[in-house]
This record gives structure tokens, C-alpha cells and sequence, in this order.
């Protein structure tokens, strides 16, 4: 969740707030400003719960035409997210493509496989279900970091991650809707990041 900032001057310790600013309705960005409250100078910002800023957008732009090497290249980042020790939640709106991905992550490679979950759609089913990638259509658990999407729309609870990642390849729907996701991203301000891969 994110919240906002009230530093006072005297201190200079920032005392936290649940976010309740309006948005600009040209950015849909909130208000930044300063205000002055019972004679202290207070500087009003917005960060995420880990004191960050906003939400990282890496594009991954692959020259294939097809969902298995979008999948397999989606299987690679989770090795390396799970590497690293990230948690890593994959969403998509679309129950048979989490399911074949579930399925690749399984014979990603001949002597290893990437430790994964696939959860039902109502989510988390229990404490079991903490592995470091998940798979699901639902709401990502708390406890989630990196955001990898392969929906096609843009997912409504993406801006409390600190990193989201879209694998996009060159089929005409995949690589229209991408487009359209990367608009919406920089339209309002997210910091973009574009990787051409071979």
C-alpha cells in the first residue's frame, strides 16, 4: 500500500500516513507540494511501504512470433528471479496459459526445474503455497516484490511492486497490446526501461 510522507522541519522525521491524495487529471499522478501546518514546513511525497520509488516497467522485446519462446524466456527471468531470491508472482488472466507455463517451469531444463506454485484463482491457500514464484489470475500475496505480467491488459494492483516485467514477442495481438501497456505506463510517469533481445 502505498502512503504518504509528512516530514516536519524541526525533526526532519517523516511521520506515515495512508495515501489519501487526489490524483492530477492529466497524469493521474498524485499531488506533490508543500504545505505549512500549525507553523511547520511540511514536504508531502509519495513512496511505497519499502521507502522506494515508483514502480520500475522492464520491457522484454523478443523477435519471435510464438508462445513458447515467450514462455521460455518468461521461465528464464523466473530462474533468475528464484536465483536471487526475489519473489517473483506471475499474473494472467488466462487459466491455460499459467497452466502451460506451470508446465514448462517444470521442464525448463533437464537437470533442474524453477521451484513454482500454480494457485487457484481465490489465491494463497495456505503457508504451504510460499514458494518464490507463484502463478495465478488472482491478487498477488502481500509479500510479492517483482511483478512479471503476461496479460494482456495492464494489471490494476501493479504500482505496490517495486519492479514490474513484460514479456512481449512479435504476434500481431501480443505485440499490439504491449504497446498500448507501454502508453499507459508513460503516460503517467513510470520509469520505462526497454530491452531488445535477439
Amino acid at each position: 500500500m502505498d502512503r504518504v510522507a509528512w516530514t516536519a522541519a524541526p525533526e526532519g522525521s517523516p511521520i506515515y500516513h495512508p495515501l489519501s491524495m487526489e490524483a492530477q487529471p492529466s497524469t493521474g499522478l498524485p499531488v506533490l507540494s508543500q504545505r505549512d501546518i500549525d507553523g511547520f514546513s511540511v514536504k508531502i511525497t509519495l513512496t511505497h511501504d519499502d521507502g522506494s520509488g515508483m514502480t520500475r516497467v522492464d520491457f522484454y522485446v523478443l523477435q519471435s512470433t510464438t508462445t513458447a519462446d515467450r514462455l521460455a524466456y518468461v521461465c528464464r527471468l523466473a530462474e533468475k528471479a528464484s536465483e536471487r531470491e526475489q519473489l517473483l508472482h506471475i499474473y494472467s488472466s488466462d487459466c491455460r496459459l499459467l497452466a502451460r507455463l506451470d508446465e514448462q517451469l517444470w521442464s525448463y531444463k533437464a537437470d533442474s526445474f524453477v521451484p513454482h506454485r500454480l494457485l487457484s484463482t481465490a489465491g494463497l491457500t495456505s503457508t504451504a503455497d510460499d514458494e518464490p514464484v507463484l502463478l495465478s489470475s488472482a491478487e498477488p500475496p502481500p509479500d510479492r516484490r517483482v511483478l512479471l505480467n503476461l496479460d494482456a491488459e495492464v494489471p490494476p494492483f501493479f504500482s505496490r511492486f517495486e519492479r514490474l516485467l513484460e514479456v512481449i514477442d512479435q504476434s500481431p495481438v501480443v505485440r499490439e497490446a504491449g504497446r498500448e501497456r507501454y502508453r499507459f505506463y508513460k503516460h503517467r510517469g513510470y520509469p520505462l526501461q526497454h530491452h531488445a533481445l535477439r
